[in-house]
Parts: structure tokens; C-alpha cells; sequence
């Protein structure tokens, strides 16, 4: 959103900085953008880490520590290790309360990757909260119960596209906190309110959750809107082919051009455009960006080789073929050649000859 408002608003971004020096907007999350987290690579997912950091450090002069997604539609066993790497110490989400059948029994817990990275987890009851003084009564009890901790994190106001707070909320608020009797509510900073759960652990220690947080409600995720996803695996394995290319060519890398087609694609994996649960608009326009990704990609690719091939000794050779592997071990596999003739054999340094007859059906 700021990079966004950055580029086609720069007053409003002058005026979202200002209010971040003034302690009046509190950026949190640390990713490019709220990304799914189901169906992109592994690698897509560090760099939304590293993108969404390194733009943090650079607009806002400052890291995010506070992972913040809740509203992405599952969480794979492998985000504690990415967000750790991250610098993002907290996670917050409260989509896994929406399970239609099994209920999530833990409210603050470490979430603990398959590598034994723990990160302390917060599942707040929604993120759009009215701050009615029943429900909040019996929220604030139920914590205790499940957490034993003094400190609860509550996320108010209108929430998903509605905003922030609005005034009767805001007025409910101050209304309750003068009441002696009712549990006191202090206005506080995601980091700093997840510093106190962590600071008012119980003894025994919050419980240790060591598998995926499965969403039991959004289905279809892995097979709506098929073309988008075979466009974003597709651009993730180029990304990838083009950037080890580019590694090994002799011009100076091109690092800008990378990061841009970078940014383009993982714009793309937006936990409401990946998935499939967007409009009709919403992928046409995200066709367009794949559109530019590729494009730099495809030009970065043909340098690449271009240079590659200047640089190599194909002496001896009737038509050289040049075979890359991408990636940073030995693999088997094919690859395909337009024919020529009837027949082709095919030689190559530690393989033996193969010869191959091409018939009327191809």
C-alpha cells in the first residue's frame, strides 16, 4: 500500500511518513504485501521478507518486528523458520478462528516450524472488534483460562474494507475504561502489546503448537483461478532460470531490473488474488503484471545467454547446443530441439551418442 501510494500519490505517502514519525500510524507486517502463503515457492515467500524489510528501512527507517496477516487463508508449517529469518520475532492472525469444524484451541502460543524455529503467536477473536463490554467481558475470560496471561490483544474497530475505529467504538472505549471494576484497557502499539504477552508468560509456558495452521473454511484455494497460479509457478521458476544466468554472465547484474520483476510477481501472490478470490478485474489486471514480469525476465534471460555463448569454446562442433540446469545441484531430465531432417544424433562430453529418427507425427 505505501509503496503503491508512493508511486502514484506521493503526497499522501509524504503524509503517511509524517504520521509514522509522529506515532500516529504504527506500520507493521514487514512483506511486500500480505501475500498467500499456500501456493508460492518458498523462495517467493523470503522475498516478500526481504522486499517488504528492505522497504520498511528504507520509507520508514525502521524493520518491522511484528508479522501481521490475518486474513491469508492457511498458514504451512514452514512460515515460523521464513519469519525468523525476517527479523519478525511476533505473528499475529485470527483467520484459523474461522474453521467451520474444529475449533483452534490456543489464543497466544509459540508456533513452532519444522526446524525448531519458535515464534510466539497471537489468535485474537476477530479483527473487527466493537468493543462491546459483554462480549469483551467474556473474551477476557476465556483468556485467562486458555492462556493463564493478564494481557490480551483486541483488534477493534470496522476492520476488513471498512477502516479503522469509528467514533461510537472509540467513545465505548473511553467509556470502560473508567470503570474500576472492568479490566483495564490501555491504547497500545502491536509490538509493544505482544511484548506484554510475552512478559506475562505463566510458568508453565504458553503451549507449543508443531504443525500447519490449517484454515477448515476458504476451499477451492489451490484450484480457482487455475491460469493465475500456473502464471505465478511459471514466473518463480524463470525468475529463478534468469537469476542464475545473470549470475554467471560477465555484464554487471541487473539487479533493478530483478527486484522490479520481483515486486511484480509477488504483488501477484495478494491473499486475495492468488487464491482466487478475487473479480474479474482483479485478474485481468494481474495478467498485465505477469505480462511485464516476463517481459524482463525474457530480455534478462537472452543477454544472459547471449553472453554465455560468446564466452564458450564450441570448436569441433557441426551445431553447438548449450544445456543450462538453473539450479544449484545436479538434475535429470529432457529437453526439446526443432527438428532437423529425418534424423538427428546427438553427442556430448562423459555421454554417449544418441541417435533419434523424427517421423510425420513429430
Amino acid at each position: 500500500m505505501a509503496h503503491l501510494a508512493e508511486a502514484l500519490e506521493p503526497g499522501l505517502a509524504d503524509s503517511l511518513v509524517a504520521a509514522i514519525e509522529k506515532g500516529q500510524w504504527v506500520p507493521v507486517g514487514g512483506w511486500w504485501v500480505e501475500s498467500d502463503l499456500n501456493v508460492p515457492s518458498g523462495e517467493s515467500l523470503v522475498r516478500q521478507g526481504l522486499y517488504g524489510q528492505r522497504y520498511f528501512e528504507r520509507r520508514f527507517g525502521r524493520r518491522s518486528q511484528v508479522a501481521w496477516t490475518p486474513d491469508c487463508f492457511g498458514y504451512p508449517w514452514t512460515i515460523p523458520q521464513i519469519l525468523k529469518d525476517a527479523g519478525l520475532d511476533y505473528f499475529v492472525t485470527q483467520k484459523i478462528r474461522w474453521n467451520d469444524s474444529t475449533e483452534f484451541p490456543h489464543n497466544a502460543f509459540y508456533w513452532e516450524g519444522r526446524d525448531g524455529t519458535r515464534v510466539l503467536t497471537y489468535n485474537p477473536y476477530g479483527y473487527e472488534h466493537n468493543l462491546d463490554p459483554s462480549r469483551l467481558a467474556a473474551e477476557r475470560l476465556e483468556d485467562w483460562e486458555r492462556t493463564g496471561s493478564n494481557h490480551q490483544l483486541v483488534l477493534y474497530g470496522v476492520g476488513d474494507h471498512g477502516g479503522g475505529p469509528t467514533i461510537e467504538m472509540l467513545r465505548r472505549a473511553e467509556d470502560l475504561r473508567r470503570v474500576p471494576t472492568f479490566p483495564a484497557m490501555v491504547y497500545d502499539r502491536p509490538l509493544e502489546a505482544l511484548q506484554a504477552v510475552r512478559s506475562s508468560e505463566p510458568p508453565p509456558g504458553y503451549p507449543v503448537w508443531q504443525d500447519e495452521l490449517y484454515l477448515e473454511y476458504h476451499r477451492g484455494t489451490y484450484t480457482t483461478q487455475a491460469r493465475t497460479k500456473w502464471r505465478n509457478r511459471r514466473s518463480e521458476a524463470m525468475l529463478q532460470t534468469a537469476e542464475a544466468l545473470a549470475t554467471v554472465a560477465s555484464s554487471p547484474y541487473p539487479r533493478d531490473q530483478l527486484e522490479h520483476a520481483w515486486r511484480l510477481v509477488l504483488f501477484n501472490q495478494f491473499h486475495d488474488i492468488l487464491p482466487g478470490s478475487g473479480i474479474r478485474e482483479v485478474y485481468e489486471d494481474a495478467e498485465v503484471f505477469f505480462d511485464s514480469a516476463w517481459a524482463i525476465i525474457d530480455s534478462v534471460t537472452l543477454a544472459s545467454f547471449r553472453d554465455l555463448r560468446s564466452r564458450m569454446d564450441t570448436r569441433g562442433s557441426r551445431q553447438p547446443i548449450v544445456v543450462f540446469n538453473p539450479l544449484g545441484w545436479s538434475r535429470g531430465g529432457s529437453f526439446s530441439l526443432p527438428a532437423a531432417g529425418d534424423s538427428i544424433r546427438l553427442s556430448a562430453s562423459d555421454v554417449p551418442v544418441v541417435a533419434a529418427r523424427h517421423d510425420v507425427q513429430g
